[in-house]
């Protein structure tokens, strides 16, 4: 998993990115819907 810092006001916070949102699904004024987001490269 990769890993980032973000610098605010001079002071150094860490990020860890989100790996796989697959399972939360996105439609139209639905959160949970039939379309699936994956984040990563093969996550069909």
């Amino acid at each position: 998993m990769e890993s980032h810092e973000l610098e605010l006001d001079g002071k150094l916070y860490p990020i860890k990115s989100i790996r796989n949102l697959q399972g939360h699904l996105i439609g139209q004024y639905h959160i949970h819907a039939g379309k699936s987001v994956p984040i990563v490269k093969g996550g069909e």
